[in-house]
């Protein structure tokens, strides 16, 4: 058996350990990570710093082969600099102010992230 934990970002050292994982658990943990998966997807879509929609076009969901594990976020090579800030361009000449989007989407849906798994993974099987 392993133990299953939610956590956000590996610099961040946030996590949570939520119990034990039986066999019977794990159809229901991939559920769980699909639908907490998506709601985190929208909500970071949302926040993202718009112009022509290509950061917000690569923030996608991965369910880990094995279904007990996700990971969600941008794949665009400026995702970074928009989230934290910094000096960017030619000799580095231009300063792009910080627009948070993806630690914030995680504070705002954590709560409903861990109540899904609770209700999905430990209160019973989905329907």
């Amino acid at each position: 058996m392993a133990d299953l934990t939610i956590s956000i970002g590996k610099h961040r050292g946030g996590s949570v350990k939520l119990g034990r994982v039986t066999d019977q658990m794990k159809p229901n943990i991939r559920r769980a990570l699909v639908e907490a998966g998506a709601l985190l997807d929208r909500e970071m879509k949302g926040r993202a710093p718009y112009l022509y929609g290509r950061l917000q076009g690569s923030i996608t969901l991965q369910i880990h082969p094995d279904g007990m594990g996700a990971s969600i976020g941008p794949n665009t090579v400026y995702a970074a600099i928009q989230n934290y800030g910094g000096w960017a361009g030619v000799n580095l000449s231009a300063y792009i102010p910080p627009q948070p989007y993806i630690e914030p989407s995680w504070e705002a849906r954590s709560d409903d992230v861990f109540e899904i798994f609770v209700n999905r993974v430990f209160r019973g099987p989905l329907m």
